[in-house]
């Protein structure tokens, strides 16, 4: 009768540790993906964080917004925009549009032969008296590509000057219908800005037109 009873106990024993091993399909599933993601972190090489000071500093007011206007990321690039340096443009072959070093004299002695040039009279007065030569030659060489030295363009772009000393050389990009001027325009301080030397750089005409 004892070794009846010593069997049972021993066959209920296993069945309970077999039991107690077996876990609900969550569990296991559970246990599985705390494995998978503890083998993945192994794996990965974790990034520094870019800026830890910014993402803990408290941006609920910005320098150049009013208190009032709600923070969003938006609001943040346009603040951070603001607060940069000035971007400007730049066209391909020609180069910068920042014109921020032409004095005020010398643009207004730029703008006036410019002017001049598009109506096509009137550009002496801009020229040093002693280099006058140098609009001959200019207005020689556009009749000789153009066949006529009027109405040929009828706009203009400044780029950034090139200072040397007391002169600034302008690159100014002529435009009209199917043609095109690119030429330096050199003034000097001390012949109160005016003119003298225009350097051709580039044309372009409706026959060599790509």
């Amino acid at each position: 009768m004892w070794k009846c009873v010593l069997i049972c106990i021993s066959a209920a024993s296993s069945v309970f540790f077999a039991c107690s091993n077996i876990g609900s399909p969550a569990e296991s599933e559970g246990k599985d993906k705390t494995l998978m993601s503890l083998m993945a972190e192994r794996r990965i090489d974790w990034e520094n964080e870019l800026e830890p000071i910014a993402l803990k500093r408290n941006i609920e007011k910005l320098d150049g917004v009013e208190s009032g206007v709600d923070i969003t990321p938006q609001t943040y690039a346009l603040s951070a925009l603001k607060r940069g340096s000035t971007v400007y443009p730049f066209i391909e072959g020609f180069g910068s549009l920042d014109t921020s070093s032409l004095t005020k004299e010398a643009k207004a002695v730029l703008d006036g032969f410019c002017n001049a040039f598009l109506d096509g009279s009137g550009e002496e007065s801009y020229i040093d008296a002693e280099k006058k030569y140098a609009l001959v030659f200019f207005l020689s060489d556009i009749k000789l590509f153009f066949k006529t030295e009027k109405n040929i363009f009828d706009g203009r772009t400044y780029g950034t000057p090139f200072i040397k000393d007391e002169t600034f050389g302008v690159p100014v990009r002529f435009t009209g219908k199917d043609v095109l001027l690119d030429v330096f325009i050199y003034l000097n301080r001390n012949s109160d800005w005016k003119i003298n030397q225009i350097q051709i750089k580039n044309i372009r005409t409706a026959e060599n037109a790509e």
